[in-house]
């Protein structure tokens, strides 16, 4: 067992020439946003943020392999929601909600390097991502219909645990040093 150990061990840290490992740090700032029925034209972008580390692994001349480990946050703001009468009319008081969405996604993605000094990268994958956790804010009404507050409502049981979504990236550079 011990010698089993050692052996895989070795063949772990052997340095092979022409292949690289990479590791970085990935932060950003972005909109995101919703499109449906439930939603037609009421919705605002959210500025969200995301970070995480991200590991390339380069090897023969040209394939890569690429794996992220990403927070990132998603959801919407609806900043224009109506009321209606009895009669279903307009009554010209509006309200906003807020959706907010916290998710751990794994980014695996395969590509193809052109290029020594300048190159350029095309690279596909899938981005599996777990849901941390949901909350939505909306408000709160008295009995004449006057907006009194705001309530929070955790979300995390009602939305979707599991999204997957494709990915392709492409982008180019300019190394320094060979």
């Amino acid at each position: 067992m011990k010698k089993s150990i050692f052996i895989i061990l070795i063949i772990a840290t052997f340095q092979v020439k022409g292949q690289s490992h990479l590791i970085g740090v990935n932060l950003g700032i972005g909109y995101s946003n919703v499109t449906s029925v439930w939603f037609p034209t009421q919705n605002r972008n959210r500025k969200v943020f995301s970070g995480g580390l991200s590991y390339e692994y380069l090897f023969k001349k040209h394939l890569l392999f690429d794996a992220d480990f990403i927070y990132n946050q998603r959801g919407f703001d609806n900043n224009n929601i109506k009321f209606l009468d009895v009669d279903y009319q307009p009554t010209g008081q509006t309200a906003s909600s807020q959706f907010k969405y916290e998710y751990v996604s794994f980014p695996i993605k395969s590509g193809y390097n052109i290029g020594n000094k300048i190159f350029g990268l095309l690279k596909i994958g899938v981005i599996p991502s777990i849901l941390v956790q949901a909350n939505t804010s909306t408000v709160i009404f008295d009995i004449d219909k006057n907006i009194i507050g705001t309530e929070f409502i955790n979300e995390t049981k009602s939305v979707n645990k599991f999204d997957i979504s494709g990915i392709i990236e492409i982008s180019g550079g300019y190394k320094f040093k060979n």
